[in-house]
């Protein structure tokens, strides 16, 4: 029951930047009330966090009858496992980790670190490009210059696109920077989705927006033909914050003063991530609310 589609739909849609302060704002806490209000069970929420959930697991193992367990961890995962060896160190056998998180960090550590690490890869993923000659002729210019010009162009009120429906028809919707962001980001997870990602950008410098924007449909879970956040049968939003948030409690003074804080930080790390600083701010400020 820690899932809220429409809220999410909506809040992913939204196009927010750090100049634009008061929107930013208003948009992350209406998100926070109105997908708390849409959850089912929001009753459970204080006891979705890692330090009950290694409890559980540990229940299960004893539940069985293993004396030992071999543990296997990626991305979230290796937080996850981290935490049940170090306090349940009896009952390992192993453990294997795939993308280490460092648990001595702080949320502000945690998301830096996460940030800059994409940061890297998608520039790695941009020369990537220029250097194979099928990708480099497809883009007509290098990619990391078509992407900054992409999102100059779909910064504020974005770029219209006339959309295909399913029923033949065309709507017109707006691609915006955040979206293509949120697709760069998504694109870094594997070679497919890199691949998907640079030729969707090509297509926008031919002057063709639309696989750009299929693309972030696809990746929030939008319905192409309604803009309607739909349900993942993999991804739990609300589940999301709700463990990270407890995780990486971000709160260490007023809701003003922490939000500052935040804002702050976010425009002394956006010059050394200026492709994905939204990453690095968004779900901070989501959690303050939370």
């Amino acid at each position: 029951g820690l899932d809220c589609p429409v809220a999410q739909g909506i809040f992913d849609l939204s196009d927010v930047t750090l100049q634009e302060e008061a929107a930013l704002l208003s948009t992350v806490e209406t998100y926070v009330d109105d997908c708390r209000a849409e959850l089912s069970r929001a009753d459970i929420l204080p006891f979705v966090g890692t330090d009950q959930a290694i409890r559980d697991l540990e229940m299960f193992r004893q539940a069985i009858g293993a004396p030992q367990v071999w543990l296997y961890g990626e991305s979230y995962g290796t937080q996850f496992m981290q935490s049940y060896a170090t306090a349940f160190p009896t009952a390992i056998k192993g453990v294997i980790l795939d993308g280490v998180v460092d648990l001595n960090l702080s949320a502000e550590g945690f998301y830096r670190t996460y940030v800059l690490a994409a940061e890297r890869i998608l520039v790695r993923m941009f020369a990537a490009c220029d250097e194979d000659p099928d990708c480099a002729r497809d883009m007509g210019a290098s990619a990391e210059s078509v992407y900054d010009r992409l999102i100059t162009e779909t910064a504020g009120d974005g770029v219209i696109v006339d959309f295909p429906l399913r029923d033949g028809g065309k709507a017109r919707r707006a691609l915006t920077a955040g979206m293509v962001e949120t697709n760069a980001f998504y694109a870094l997870y594997s070679p497919d989705g890199r691949a998907g990602f640079l030729r969707a950008l090509a297509a926008t410098a031919k002057g063709d927006a639309v696989p750009m924007l299929r693309l972030a449909y696809s990746n929030l879970y939008i319905d192409p033909d309604t803009e309607a956040g739909l349900a993942d049968p993999s991804w739990y939003g609300a589940a999301y914050f709700a463990i990270n948030c407890n995780d990486y409690g971000d709160s260490v003074d007023t809701l003003e003063a922490d939000i500052q804080r935040i804002l702050d930080q976010a425009r002394a790390l956006e010059p050394s991530a200026p492709h994905l600083s939204r990453s690095y701010y968004l779900e901070r400020l989501v959690c303050v609310y939370w």
